[in-house]
């Protein structure tokens, strides 16, 4: 009732986090119309199979982020087909994802899979400027050059930061980080290192606060 109550009275809401719910309900989710940004990480339980056949209806849904849930490839690849404005959906720590090695989000183009097993910062630098080999600095260089202007990333942006440093943060302090070891030689450490110059505040306080917690 709560989350129709914000689907009628809110027309303008865009951005919903439900972060560490024990229950969402998924159809009144695919209800809000408005939403740009949404985060269920953390949620126990979800139905995939409502959620990949409803969410990707929403005309407004740009970046999803279902980190540390139990979303598995057949609902990944429905939402990167289906949801026309989706351009990030983030997926790190899923294990149903992680276990299926032969998945690949290549096939869909203009848009990006963040997961344990993609390169990110070549992902983030095709999404930033159409570039791949930008190296590990995509989002200081994304900040000081003119492509900053474009008003989709700079609303994309400061959420996907946000988002990375929460999930981060909590992997780095999680009691099972140790099976990450790969990831945070890989890409992990450097993604914090490069959230730390970010002009949130908090995003900033999250990265250096993991990266003294995984140091």
């Amino acid at each position: 009732d709560a989350i129709n109550a914000l689907a009628t009275y809110c027309p303008k809401l865009t951005d919903i986090g439900f972060i560490d719910c024990l229950s969402v309900d998924e159809l009144a989710l695919g209800n809000v119309q408005s939403v740009r940004f949404l985060s269920v990480a953390g949620t126990p339980s979800m139905k995939w199979s409502v959620v990949s056949h409803l969410w990707h209806k929403l005309p407004n849904l740009t970046g999803l982020d279902v980190s540390r849930t139990d979303i598995g490839p057949s609902a990944i690849s429905r939402l990167l087909s289906l949801s026309p404005n989706l351009k990030i959906l983030i997926a790190l720590n899923c294990p149903m994802l992680e276990e299926e090695t032969s998945f690949s989000a290549s096939k869909y183009k203009n848009k990006l899979l963040i997961s344990l097993s993609t390169d990110i910062f070549k992902g983030l630098g095709s999404l930033f400027f159409d570039n791949t080999n930008r190296g590990k600095n995509v989002f200081l260089d994304w900040r000081t050059s003119k492509s900053n202007n474009d008003k989709g990333l700079d609303e994309i942006v400061p959420w996907l930061e946000w988002m990375l440093s929460h999930i981060l943060l909590r992997s780095a302090e999680s009691p099972q980080q140790g099976g990450l070891d790969n990831f945070w030689v890989e890409q992990g450490a450097s993604l914090l290192l490069s959230l730390m110059q970010s002009s949130q505040e908090d995003v900033q306080e999250r990265a250096a606060t993991g990266l003294a917690t995984f140091v």
